[in-house]
């Protein structure tokens, strides 16, 4: 992708360091990852970032996922580093791809409802608007009622609860994708150049149904 060196070594590399963090930085009696080396010893410390992080970049081995995905999911922990707005990209992205979509649904409603809730209906730059966490104590601060990064959940639920993948620039081509997110029922909008794309799921034990309406000029690919 780069146009610089060899593929198959980069991603031999990249499987090298996803089994060096695996031994080195799990925490097998805690089933998490610890955040780092220190002195040459695992560091006590644990984070959501770190954990987000061992989702989305696969580095977490297969039967560790389910217990780090409910460990995120869960409610925002004493002892572990909590990520901003900002990094909810990445917890959710990890969820989704490791095949945790209920899950996902579950911690976006948790950490982004209130905001939602709120008279103000947007989605804010920090959890609380008149303070902010740092060093594990409450500091007064003012945050921005409305931040571009806090503005990822459309997109990441456009692709992973509605099942709408882009394949060109300006979406002349759309993979239409089922991910299991929990939800029987879901629908939605997702916006482009040439008009909505509107779809909605119908989910049972037996049958999924699929109701799609495309823009023209915007093709569709089952997959």
């Amino acid at each position: 992708w780069l146009g610089a060196g060899d593929p198959a070594a980069l991603l031999a590399r990249a499987e090298r360091t996803r089994r060096f963090l695996r031994r080195r930085l799990f925490d097998s009696r805690r089933g998490v990852f610890a955040d780092a080396l220190a002195g040459g010893r695992r560091s006590a410390v644990v984070s959501e970032h770190a954990n987000a992080i061992a989702l989305h970049c696969a580095i977490a081995a297969p039967k560790a996922v389910p217990a780090i995905a409910q460990w995120l999911a869960g409610s925002p922990r004493g002892d572990a580093v909590a990520v901003s707005p900002l990094f909810m990209f990445y917890m959710a992205e990890g969820l989704f791809r490791a095949g945790e979509g209920a899950q996902a649904i579950r911690l976006l409603k948790r950490r982004f409802g209130p905001m939602l809730d709120s008279d103000y209906g947007t989605l804010w730059e920090d959890w609380a608007l008149i303070a902010r966490k740092s060093s594990g104590a409450w500091r007064p601060a003012a945050r921005c009622l409305a931040q571009a990064e806090s503005a990822f959940p459309p997109d990441t639920l456009g692709r992973w609860a509605l099942g709408v993948w882009p394949q060109t620039p300006g979406i002349g081509l759309a993979r239409i994708r089922y991910s299991e997110c929990g939800l029987k029922k879901i629908g939605g909008r997702v916006p482009a150049p040439q008009g909505n794309i509107e779809v909605e799921w119908s989910v049972s034990a037996k049958r999924r149904r699929l109701r799609l309406c495309l823009p023209p000029g915007v093709r569709g690919e089952l997959d």
